[in-house]
């Protein structure tokens, strides 16, 4: 079986009453898992040597950016997908937002937060972030179920019923 998953208890404000602070099960602080201990537990696991094994995965990298960066999404098979993501200022007419080849058309806008007027077509600056999303598939999502994992809680191992 695998090692148990460390969780502790923490104090946090609720949500719509700030005033209101419950106990909550919260995992513990997490070990991070370095590039060299993926290279390692990869290279015990096949006939590649750790350098290659290197090499690889630097360039898996390089494309996966590349890929990223021409906005498209990178899919691993049964592992997950990884694909870019932007959120932006909305408009209230179609009309307001060009795409390639469009024009900008000046159109009535509100900021997010709902009061925030701007007279104009849309540009790079109603973009406020692009970033990047992983989305699991199949596999990866069950071996994060419930049925498959033990919890630890001050050294006592328990798995979930």
């Amino acid at each position: 079986m695998a090692t148990p998953i460390r969780w502790m208890k923490v104090q946090r404000k609720m949500p719509s009453n700030p005033d209101i602070k419950k106990w909550y099960p919260a995992l513990a602080p997490i070990t991070t898992v370095g590039l060299d201990d993926i290279i390692q537990g990869i290279v015990e696991k096949c006939t590649l040597t750790a350098v290659d094994m290197k090499a690889c995965l630097q360039d898996l990298q390089n494309v996966v950016i590349e890929q990223i960066q021409r906005g498209n999404a990178v899919d691993f098979g049964e592992l997950g997908r990884f694909r870019p993501r932007m959120s932006s200022h909305f408009y209230n007419k179609a009309e307001g937002v060009y795409g390639s080849g469009g024009r900008d058309v000046a159109d009535t806008v509100y900021d997010t937060d709902g009061t925030t007027v701007k007279t104009q077509g849309v540009t790079t600056n109603d973009i406020k972030a692009i970033g990047i999303s992983f989305y699991p598939f199949k596999k990866i999502k069950h071996a994060l179920t419930l049925c498959n994992l033990t919890f630890q809680y001050n050294g006592v191992k328990r798995p979930v019923v």
